[in-house]
């Protein structure tokens, strides 16, 4: 019952939220965007996969912003992340699952040309974070109905991270963007 009542009131602050976001859908691949976002739940196998990526863009001269959740209260002591990775945990999200810190929130607003989410388990802080981002393309798995995508990679459910990202490299490199 306590799940449901979460999962409406983090629904009905979505719809509230999307009625007013400004956010102007546009296609692009890696190789025309300059600014792109990356979101990610924290776990060892996926973090090695997203560092991976970013060394990607920054080689190619691309601006790489990356948010991590922790799906704990607390962070552990041996707790390691990327000096360019902003992380926020459980304590940083108030009952129903909307982040209250500001960096989130900046995250959110930031005009990314490529937003790309790693969340394989639909964390609903997630979902929120993706929904809400008025990036200009919204890149992600489609695994759950109503997904905010605007280009998903159709992957099973227990995939390599590594593979993703490899597919997402391939995808997204090789789309033409000649406008014909």
């Amino acid at each position: 019952m306590y799940k449901t009542i979460k999962r409406y009131a983090l629904k009905y602050s979505l719809k509230k939220h999307l009625r007013v976001l400004p956010r102007h859908k546009y296609f692009f691949n890696f190789n025309n965007a300059k600014k792109i976002g990356i979101l990610f739940a924290y776990q060892k196998e996926v973090n090695e996969a997203v560092y991976n990526l970013m060394d990607y863009f920054k080689s190619r001269g691309t601006q790489v912003n990356a948010l991590c959740y922790y799906n704990e209260k607390e962070f552990p002591e041996d707790f390691v992340i990327r000096p360019l990775v902003n992380v926020f945990c459980k304590r940083d999200v108030n009952w129903y699952g909307r982040p209250l810190l500001d960096h989130v929130h900046e995250f959110i607003k930031m005009p990314f040309d490529i937003l790309i989410d790693f969340d394989l388990d639909n964390v609903p802080v997630t979902n929120y974070i993706v929904t809400l981002s008025v990036a200009k393309m919204k890149v992600g798995r489609g695994s759950y109905p109503g997904n905010p995508y605007d280009f998903v990679l159709s992957t099973v459910d227990k995939i390599d991270h590594h593979l993703f990202v490899e597919q997402l490299k391939h995808y997204m490199v090789t789309i033409d963007m000649k406008n014909d």
